[in-house]
Formats: C-alpha cells, sequence, structure tokens
C-alpha cells in the first residue's frame, strides 16, 4: 500500500535580541529603559530583532510559525572528531527511548555532522546559486547536551516549538537555533541506522534548499527560508540533533498516523532579522574559536571572547552589580559582552 506523506517544518531561532539605546524589549515583550550609564557614555545597542512569525514569508528569518517542504543528499565529507565538554560512551548501534525518542549510534551521529559541513562547505566555496560565498564559516561540531535536549523535545512528538528561554544556557550560549521537521512513515520506518540516516538526509536537504527562497542582497524571502539561513549562519559553533518514532502520530501534524519528528539545535543560533548570515569580506580572519582555515571552512578548538581580554568602560563593575552580566532574560546581555567581556567572564 502506497504509504501517503506530508512535509511540515516549523524553525525558531531563541535569541537575546541587541536593542537600540532608547529603550529595551525584552525576549517575552516586557519593556525596561536603558540605564543612564549607557545612554551617556557608551555607543546605542545594534538595531537587531526577532523577525515576528506574521511576516515570515517576506523576511529574512524564521518564524515561529513558518511552514514548508523539501531538503538534501550530497556526498558527506571528511569532518573533523565531534568534541563535548562530557564525551559519553556511544553505542554502536541506534536504539530507541521507551518515549520514542532514538539514541543514536556513532555512525548516525556523524553522518548529521558531516552532512551539516557539507552544506556549509558548499556554501563558503560559492557553489550555491545566488549566493555569495562565505569567507569565515565554522565548521560545526557535534554537542551532546544539546543533542540531549534536542531528543527530549522530540520525544514529547508535538510539531511545535520549545518555549521562549527554555535553552538558554545549554552549553554555554545565550541563544539556541531551532529547526524542526516531521514526516509520516511506517510502523519500522525507523528501525535501522540507514533509515535513520535518510531521515535526516530527507530534513536537512529541505531546510538547505529553502536558499532558492533567500535573496542574500536585501535579506529577505519570498517564502519560508529561515531554515535554511540558521544552517549557514557562520558564527555557529557546534549543532546537537534528536528524533523521535511517534507511533501515535505527531500532535499538530498527522495524530494517529505513524510519523518522525527532528528536532535540530545550533548552538548558537543567532538567526538575527535583517542580518546576513554569512560574513563575504574575503579579508576577515577566522575568529578565534575556530582559528585555522581548512578545506574553506574555520575550523579548531580555540578560546572564545575577543582578542584583548579588556573592558572598554569603566562602568562594568557598575553594571555587573545590576546583573546585566546574566546570561539568560537579559536584554543587555550581547552587548556587554562586547563592551565588559572581562568583566563579564567572556574572557
Amino acid at each position: 500500500m502506497r504509504l501517503l506523506y506530508v512535509l511540515l517544518f516549523l524553525q525558531l531561532s531563541l535569541i537575546v535580541v541587541a536593542i537600540p539605546s532608547d529603550r529595551a524589549n525584552l525576549f517575552n515583550g516586557k519593556k525596561t529603559t536603558e540605564p543612564e550609564p549607557l545612554k551617556k557614555n557608551e555607543q546605542p545597542y545594534p538595531k537587531a530583532k526577532v523577525q515576528k512569525s506574521e511576516d515570515h514569508k517576506n523576511a529574512g528569518t524564521p518564524s515561529a510559525d513558518a511552514k514548508s517542504a523539501g531538503e538534501i543528499t550530497e556526498q558527506p565529507v571528511r569532518s573533523p572528531q565531534p568534541t563535548d565538554t562530557d564525551q559519553k560512551e556511544r553505542k554502536l548501534l541506534s536504539s530507541q527511548t521507551d518515549e520514542g525518542g532514538i539514541i543514536f549510534s556513532d555512525d548516525v551521529r556523524q553522518c548529521i555532522l558531516n552532512e551539516h559541513n557539507m552544506y556549509r562547505r558548499r556554501i563558503a566555496k560559492g557553489e550555491v546559486p545566488h549566493m555569495p560565498a562565505a569567507t569565515i564559516m565554522n565548521e560545526l561540531m557535534w554537542s551532546d547536551k544539546i543533542a540531549e535536549k534536542a531528543r527530549e523535545w522530540a520525544n514529547k512528538c508535538e510539531m511545535a516549538h520549545t518555549p521562549q528561554g527554555y535553552y538558554c544556557g545549554l552549553d554555554g550560549y545565550d541563544n539556541i537555533g531551532e529547526n524542526l521537521a516531521t514526516r509520516t512513515t511506517s510502523a519500522d520506518g525507523l528501525n535501522s541506522d540507514e533509515k535513520l540516516k535518510d531521515a535526516f538526509k530527507w530534513a536537512l536537504n529541505s531546510w538547505f534548499d529553502e536558499y532558492k527562497n533567500y535573496k542574500f542582497i536585501t535579506r529577505t524571502c519570498s517564502k519560508v527560508c529561515g531554515h535554511f539561513t540558521q544552517m549557514v549562519r557562520d558564527s555557529t559553533e557546534k549543532v546537537g540533533c534528536g528524533i523521535a518514532m511517534c507511533s501515535g502520530g505527531v500532535k499538530g501534524f498527522r495524530p494517529g498516523i505513524p510519523s518522525y519528528l527532528i528536532v535540530c539545535n545550533y548552538g548558537p543560533g543567532n538567526n538575527f532579522a535583517n542580518q546576513p548570515p554569512y560574513e563575504t569580506d574575503a579579508s576577515k580572519a577566522c575568529p578565534q574559536v575556530r582559528p585555522t582555515r581548512k578545506d574553506y571552512l574555520c575550523t579548531g578548538n580555540g578560546k572564545k571572547g575577543p582578542e584583548k581580554c579588556e573592558d572598554k568602560t569603566n562602568f562594568c563593575s557598575t553594571w555587573k552589580e545590576q546583573g546585566k552580566c546574566k546570561m539568560c532574560n537579559n536584554p543587555y546581555y550581547q552587548w556587554m559582552i562586547g563592551v565588559c567581556p572581562k568583566t563579564c567572564g567572556i574572557c
């Protein structure tokens, strides 16, 4: 019997927003006034904002309600060994949890990582039609911590994004990007590593294919393109994905019909509206965190933070006492780590 399948995608970047100097908008929409020291002695906050969901069809970044279809297959390329702060013993074969989430084998995890870096390398090499070449594209590494959270969310078998702030602080990042994909399948549709690989290749290919909807020069979308911009965000350092086999269906998609739900998270997400997803200036050097250029990507394990670990103002200690170095639920964080990296413990 022919299997009927439907494609559906959701994508969200969870970000702490950099704000203008005359006011601040919190993640949850609450407003707070900027402190006097910032007004009188420092440059304005950069004007970046989160794209509203109702604008996703014409926006350069994804929305919480973006829906679409389509995605990848290309030969995997060599990727560095994944690193994480806590290395865990991995299984030779993937296995399913009681909730439906699947714990990857090394082979599946490496396939997901290779596929991500293959697409990023294509962008860096200038191989994608109508897309300029990226010049400081980070090579992604795998994060077990991020992947574990992705699997936990996939276990819920619901086509919905995580609440705002859900990932803040995860693996040391103040913002995590999130891509979702779901598809109907047979009851045994994920019972082998090869089927798991195929599921992820389908999802990643669909997300990347949204480049056709993105205009780099104007930073706008003709249709949904946020999954693509998240996949090729050059400053992203790590990725972690999860998948669940939902025998009772995915809520908000096809309840009652066996389906799988894929969640891929990116740290940091940095998928800001009205900003290009990657740098195109050939004079730029690779960032400290990925200091070595190899096969068009920036790789290696360097240090985070600025080259010189020094504050740019004498107000940093005062602002830290006021809680402005706090990572989560703090509209000043992104600006503070640029102005007060030493005081805020960034370097």
